[in-house]
C-alpha cells in the first residue's frame, strides 16, 4: 500500500486493514478497488476513532461571543431517528410537503415568499457547525427500506459529514444529505439533496477569523390530488400505489438553492488560553488546549448571495375538472417563481466584565423577485439587537440570567409587505439544581408572505394588497432538570389576522386564535437502553383557520 494511504488509514480508523499486496494477485485490479471500497464503507460508522471527534461551534456562538464548543457525537445514539420531520404531517412519505402539527412560534422577520420549501430535509446556513478536528473525521449513515409486497415503495437516505483541518488555522469540510422515497401511491415519489462545504479560519492568536459556507440545495416532488373516496382505505385490508381517483398524469413541484455565505470579525482584548478535557474510555482523557481572546468588543461583516427556483409543472386536462379556472393554458401548466437575494450585515458585540453583553446590528437585503414575466426589486433595511446580564450566586453554579431581543424592518420600498415587522422577546432564565427554569414573553407582528398576498398562476389568480399585520402575544413557561433528560413546557399565545388559504384556496383572515399547549420530554438511559418519549396536548379557539389535534 502506498505510505500516505497507509498513514492516513492508521490515522482515521481503528481496525488495521491486511496487507493489500495479497489482492494484487489472482483477481483483477477491479476487483480489487471494489473489495477495498466494500471494506472501508462497512466500517465507516463505526470505526472512527472516539478521540478523533472535532469540537465544533456555530456562527450564533462566535457572533454573541459565547466560546462553548460541541463534542460531534461520533456514537450509535438516536441513529434509529432517521426521519428528521417529528411532529409533522406530510403527504405519506419522506421528503413530501409537510406542516407542523404545532402552532410555531412566530419566525424571524424578513421577506418570505411562500413558496414550499422542505427545510427539514435540507443544510441551512444558519445551522452551519465549524470545527476544530485533531484528526480528520468522517461519520456517514445510509438507511434504506421497502415493503415486501410492493418493490416500487423504497426508502433510502444517506448523510455524511467530513472534516479536517489543514494545519492549526484552517478547517475545512463537507456535509450531504439525501432522501428518496417513492411513495405508497401513484405519482407520490419525493426526493431531496442538500450539500454543503463549508470553512474555517483563524489568526494564531483568535482576534481575526472568517466563516464561509456554499450551499446546494434541491428537492422534487411528484403531486397526486389525493384519492376521491376514503372507502379505498377504510375496505381494503391493504393500499396498493394503484387506487381509483389518483391522477395518472403526474403534478410535479421543484425546488433549487444556491447559497453562498461569508463572514469575518475582528475581536479586541488580550488572550487567554482554556483547556478542554474529554473523556476517551472509561479511564482515559483527551485534553485540548484552546487559545482565545479575552474580547470586550468584536467588530463582524458578513455577505450573502442566494439564488433559488420553484417550478410547479401539470398536464391536467380541463376536461378532469381537478382545477376550477384555467387562466392562461387548458392542456400545460408551468408556474415559477425565481428569486435572487443579496444581504450584507454589520454587526458590533460589547461584552463587560460584569457579564453584561450588548449586541447590535444592521442589515441590508436587496430580492430580485422573478414572478410570470415580472421582475420587482426589493429592498429591506432591518436592526437587530440583544441585551443579556448573567447574575451569578456565590457557588457560580446556580444564576439568573436575563435577555432581550429586539428585530425591526425599518424600511421596505413595498409597504404592503415586511415594512414595521418586528420581533421582541424578554426572558428569564434561572437555575437552581437540580432545577432549570426558563420564562419567555414574546410579541411579534408581521406580514403576510408573498404568496398570500400576491400570486398569478395559471390555476389561481389573486391580489391582496390590504391584507392586515399578524400580530402574535406568547407566553412560555418551561421546567427541567439540570441533566436536561426531562421538560415539561406551558406555552399560552394569541394571533389576531391569522392568514390562511380555505378550502377552495382563498386567502382568509381569522379573528383573534387563542392557543395553549402543554408539552412532556422524557429522555430515559440506562446502559445500552434508550427510551425517548415526547407528549403533547393542546388547544386551539379556531380549529378551521388551523386545524391541530388535541394530542
Amino acid at each position: 500500500m502506498h505510505p500516505i494511504l497507509r498513514s492516513w488509514l492508521d490515522n482515521n480508523f481503528y481496525f488495521h486493514l491486511p496487507d493489500i499486496r495479497r489482492f494484487e494477485t489472482g483477481a483483477s485490479r477491479l476487483k480489487n478497488v471494489l473489495i477495498l471500497f466494500m471494506l472501508l464503507a462497512s466500517h465507516i460508522l463505526i470505526a472512527q476513532k472516539r478521540n478523533a471527534s472535532p469540537l465544533s461551534i456555530t456562527e450564533s456562538k462566535l457572533s454573541h461571543l459565547d466560546n462553548t464548543y460541541l463534542t460531534e457525537d461520533s456514537t450509535l445514539t438516536h441513529f434509529e431517528t432517521y426521519k428528521p420531520a417529528q411532529f409533522v404531517q406530510d403527504l405519506g412519505n419522506l421528503a413530501s410537503p409537510y406542516r407542523f402539527m404545532y402552532l410555531a412560534l412566530p419566525p424571524a422577520i424578513g421577506f418570505h415568499t411562500g413558496w414550499y420549501t422542505p427545510e427539514l430535509y435540507l443544510n441551512k446556513i444558519e445551522d452551519t457547525r465549524y470545527y476544530k478536528a485533531v484528526l480528520p473525521y468522517t461519520i456517514a449513515s445510509y438507511v434504506t427500506g421497502q415493503r415486501p409486497s410492493n418493490y416500487l415503495d423504497n426508502l433510502q437516505q444517506v448523510t455524511l459529514l467530513s472534516t479536517q483541518n489543514w494545519g492549526p488555522l484552517f478547517n475545512i469540510g463537507v456535509k450531504i444529505n439525501s432522501n428518496r422515497c417513492n411513495g405508497f401511491t401513484t405519482n407520490g415519489e419525493a426526493r431531496t439533496g442538500s450539500g454543503q462545504v463549508f470553512a474555517w479560519f483563524h489568526m494564531p492568536d483568535n482576534r481575526y477569523q472568517v466563516i464561509a459556507n456554499a450551499t446546494f440545495n434541491n428537492s422534487s416532488n411528484k403531486l397526486n390530488g389525493g384519492v376521491l373516496n376514503d372507502s379505498s382505505y377504510e375496505n381494503t385490508s391493504g393500499v396498493t400505489k394503484e387506487i381509483a381517483g389518483y391522477l395518472q398524469d403526474s403534478s410535479l413541484m421543484r425546488y433549487k438553492g444556491q447559497h453562498y455565505y461569508l463572514k469575518h470579525f475582528y475581536r479586541f482584548g488580550s488572550q487567554t488560553t482554556a483547556l478542554h478535557i474529554r473523556t476517551v474510555k472509561r479511564d482515559s482523557f483527551v485534553t485540548d488546549t484552546i487559545r482565545d481572546i479575552d474580547t470586550r468588543l468584536q467588530l463582524g461583516h458578513s455577505m450573502r448571495y442566494s439564488r433559488e427556483g420553484w417550478v410547479y409543472q401539470d398536464n391536467i386536462k380541463y376536461d378532469q375538472h381537478f382545477f376550477r379556472n384555467y387562466f392562461y393554458d387548458s392542456l400545460r401548466t408551468k408556474d415559477t417563481l425565481h428569486l435572487s437575494s443579496f444581504t450584507n450585515t454589520f454587526d458590533i458585540t460589547y461584552k463587560s466584565k460584569k457579564q453584561l453583553l450588548l449586541y447590535a446590528a444592521y442589515q441590508n437585503r436587496l430580492h430580485w423577485i422573478f414572478l410570470s414575466n415580472s421582475t420587482r426589486l426589493m429592498n429591506e433595511n432591518i436592526i437587530y439587537a440583544k441585551a443579556q446580564k448573567l447574575f451569578l450566586a456565590s457557588d457560580s453554579l446556580n444564576g439568573l440570567l436575563l435577555t432581550e431581543d429586539f428585530n425591526y424592518c425599518i424600511f421596505n420600498n413595498y409597504k404592503e409587505f415586511t415594512m414595521g415587522d418586528y420581533t421582541e422577546s424578554i426572558s428569564a432564565a434561572f437555575k437552581r439544581s437540580p432545577i432549570l427554569v426558563d420564562i419567555i414573553a414574546i410579541s411579534a407582528s408581521r406580514a403576510p408572505e408573498l404568496l398570500q398576498v400576491y400570486n398569478q398562476g395559471n390555476h389561481f389568480l389573486w391580489y391582496h394588497g390590504d391584507l392586515k399585520k399578524i400580530n402574535t402575544n406568547a407566553l412560555v413557561l418551561e421546567l427541567k432538570d439540570s441533566a436536561q433528560h426531562s421538560s415539561l413546557k406551558f406555552i399560552y399565545s394569541r394571533t389576531g389576522n391569522y392568514t390562511y388559504f380555505d378550502t377552495l384556496v382563498a386567502v382568509k383572515q381569522a379573528a383573534p386564535l387563542s392557543y395553549f399547549s402543554v408539552q412532556w420530554k422524557l429522555d430515559f438511559n440506562y446502559h445500552n437502553l434508550l427510551y425517548t418519549q415526547q407528549f403533547f396536548l393542546q388547544y386551539i379557539s379556531f380549529t378551521f383557520a388551523l386545524p391541530l389535534p388535541n394530542l
